[in-house]
């Protein structure tokens, strides 16, 4: 929410894409590699992570739309994915498939390293 009221009100942030994509490798590393870290520092990245894609889209509403209505939209977006997330972490985590857990880090890195490759 902080991220797209700041990318709404006009604020330029130029390391903003730089910040998706370390979220992106920092994400796909931390699958990969299995990283369980403390619940504050899990919440920190995410936070951080959570600025830089809020202000991407914020800063990128189309013209004509409704600021609270884009930002609802997008915040209910947000919400419904991480309640996937969550649910699709629980499947694995109890049918421990650790080895699909793996692989969806090696392919965000793959992601990453393309979109660093083809410059973002």
């Amino acid at each position: 929410m902080i991220g797209g009221a700041l990318g709404l009100s006009g604020i330029h942030q130029p390391l903003v894409e730089h910040g998706i994509l370390a979220s992106i490798i920092l994400l796909g590393t931390a699958l990969g590699m299995a990283w369980r870290p403390s619940q504050l520092i899990a919440s920190l990245c995410v936070a951080a992570a959570g600025v830089c894609h809020g202000y991407a889209h914020g800063s990128e509403i189309p013209s004509g739309a409704i600021p609270i209505l884009f930002i609802a939209g997008m915040m209910a977006g947000t919400a419904l994915l991480h309640l996937l997330g969550l649910g699709g972490g629980l499947i694995i985590k109890q049918h421990r498939f650790q080895s699909a857990t793996r692989a969806s880090g090696f392919m965000l890195l793959v992601v990453a390293v393309y979109s660093l490759a083809c410059g973002f």
